[in-house]
């Protein structure tokens, strides 16, 4: 059980809030306007069941830097313990793609701005230049 548990990270929308605990493999959503638990989705399982033949235990699986690109269409950015990238559309909570692995744990994202550029480079876009192993669902 992972209740008691300290937060790890946490993003904030405009309507939720997605927090992850240390050493958990899921995501909570809360609804700001009333602070009510709205769901928990379960990170390990949507990538274990992309990535077949890989076998990864579940601190390999947990949670551990999340970000939240608000712009339409609206995605959260979950980096894992594993490597992996899973994004996830944060309306529908469908997953859009895993990033396969990385050489260690996703700590910290953000969305940087191209210099000479008005529009915003998100992460997205980053790492589909550095990767070129990845699977969309």
């Amino acid at each position: 059980s992972y209740r008691g548990q300290p937060l790890r990270c946490l993003v904030i929308g405009l309507k939720m809030v997605w927090t992850a605990q240390r050493f958990c493999p899921h995501l909570q959503l809360w609804d700001i306007e009333t602070t009510r638990h709205r769901g928990t989705l379960p990170c390990c399982e949507l990538v274990k069941s992309h990535l077949q033949k890989e076998a990864l235990d579940s601190h390999d699986m947990r949670v551990t830097s999340l970000y939240l690109k608000e712009a339409p269409p609206a995605e959260l950015w979950v980096g894992l313990g594993s490597g992996h990238l899973l994004i996830i559309n944060a309306s529908t909570r469908v997953p859009l793609m895993v990033v396969q692995r990385q050489l260690g744990p996703i700590r910290c994202m953000d969305a940087v701005k191209a210099a000479g550029k008005d529009q915003v480079i998100t992460l997205n876009r980053l790492i589909n230049y550095l990767c070129s192993d990845w699977k969309e669902y």
